[in-house]
């Protein structure tokens, strides 16, 4: 194998570790996370109750896009 790709191999190869590393260095996050999240922001803001009720609403419209995004994606892939 000439030198110049023997290195793209092994660049490769560094590359692929490095991304399997930073995947084990995260953990999916589950309900409780996001149950956690809210408490701190509430405590954060507790002082400032309009900026925690403006929060909540940014999260529920972002929620229902999510929702309809799916069921878009969904009724696109679905046959005719």
């Amino acid at each position: 194998m000439p030198p110049a790709q023997q290195l793209q191999q092994q660049q490769q190869q560094q590359q692929q570790q490095q991304q399997q590393q930073q995947q084990q260095q995260y953990r999916q996050l589950n309900v409780k996370d996001a149950l956690s999240y809210l408490d701190q922001v509430k405590i954060q803001f507790a002082e400032q109750p309009e900026v925690y009720n403006m929060f909540l609403d940014i999260m529920k419209d972002f929620k229902s896009q999510a929702y309809a995004a799916a069921g878009r994606a969904r009724a696109q892939s679905s046959p005719m």
